[in-house]
Order: C-alpha cells, then structure tokens, then sequence
C-alpha cells in the first residue's frame, strides 16, 4: 500500500472507494466522508479537554484531601522543622 492509501486508511477511508470515487470524478463523497472523520476527531479532542479538566479537579481534591489529613500538630512540627507538607503533583 502507498503512502496515500496508507493516510486513508488512518482517517477510516477505503483507498480503493476513494480511487474509484476520484476517477469517476465524485470528490463530494470523499470530502463528505473526510469531513465526517474531521469531525470524530473534534469531538475526540472536546472529550480528551473533558477528561483532562476532570483529572485535575480529582488531583486537586487529593491534595486538599492529603492536606487536610495532616494534623495541626504535625503541621507546628513540620512549621518548626522549616518544611511544608509535600503536595503529590
């Protein structure tokens, strides 16, 4: 398989259909099913936006959780000592 066939194929697009479609001069068919791939992949990219917002509002929870855990005496202490309770990135 070519290059081309092989970018084709990576958007879900047959290289054959695609062929066929461009010698029978029917480009609107391919660019509708390019167009419904593009799509997919916005969406795709929205829902990764998603999950990466919610994982950092969960790490952030665990850090106040972690923090919060901490007793005010071994806060005093660790103040005393000149350390800061760590925060787990």
């Amino acid at each position: 398989m070519d290059e081309f066939g092989r970018s084709l194929r990576s958007f879900g697009l047959n290289p054959d259909k695609v062929r066929d479609a461009l010698r029978c001069g029917d480009i609107r068919e391919v660019l509708d099913s390019l167009k419904k791939e593009e799509e997919t992949l916005l969406l795709r990219r929205v829902e990764i936006a998603d999950l990466r917002e919610q994982l950092l509002a969960m790490a952030g929870e665990e850090r106040l959780r972690i923090h919060d855990e901490i007793s005010d005496d071994d806060l005093e202490l660790m103040s005393a000592a000149g350390q800061e309770p760590r925060n787990i990135p």
